[in-house]
């Protein structure tokens, strides 16, 4: 009794064995029949043209890209009595963009305190980091060798001449330095 039992279990092992097999020889097949009808083969017969999957079109080229601006180039804009300048390139760091606001401000315009500098800049969208904007932008123009600070009159650029509102040129402070 005990060999026909042992004889039993080792037919189902092989028939388990013959099982995988076939199952690894199906899938096979299947994934070859699957591949045959995407590919227009069907049993050596072609697959009829409304059986088969529309081509993709070509997709259109695409356009130009525009000529990256200048880290320098600014865009003035000045309606009536506002002026707002927006840098062109909106990857710069903040810092280079507040300067550069500023330069296309005060290129326009006579010179600027901090304060009235740091209000345009941040009604044009542009916000600086820090407890203190104002500080935080004097220390900017500060490092930026463009721009002259003077006490009484504001921050201009380096090269103009002080103009003052209501007057002409005055008197150049010791701090001046124009070329």
């Amino acid at each position: 009794m005990n060999d026909t039992l042992d004889r039993a279990q080792a037919e189902i092992r092989d028939i388990g064995a013959r099982i995988e097999e076939l199952e690894t020889r199906k899938a096979k097949l299947t994934q070859l029949l699957a591949l045959s009808r995407e590919l227009g083969f069907c049993a050596g017969r072609p697959v009829p043209a409304f059986q088969l999957p529309l081509p993709k079109p070509p997709l259109p080229p695409l356009p130009p890209l525009p000529p990256r601006p200048a880290s320098g180039d600014a865009t003035i804009v000045m309606e009536g009595d506002e002026i707002s300048a927006a840098p062109q390139a909106p990857d710069m760091p903040v810092k280079y963009r507040a300067a550069e606001m500023c330069a296309a401000l005060l290129k326009l315009a006579f010179p600027r305190k901090t304060k009235e500098l740091e209000a345009e800049i941040y009604s044009m969208g542009l916000t600086l980091g820090g407890q203190d904007r104002v500080t935080a932008l004097s220390a900017i123009l500060s490092k930026d060798e463009r721009f002259v600070p003077n006490r009484k009159h504001g921050w201009r650029l380096k090269g103009q001449l002080l103009i003052v509102a209501g007057g002409g040129p005055e008197d150049l402070d010791e701090t001046d330095d124009i070329e």
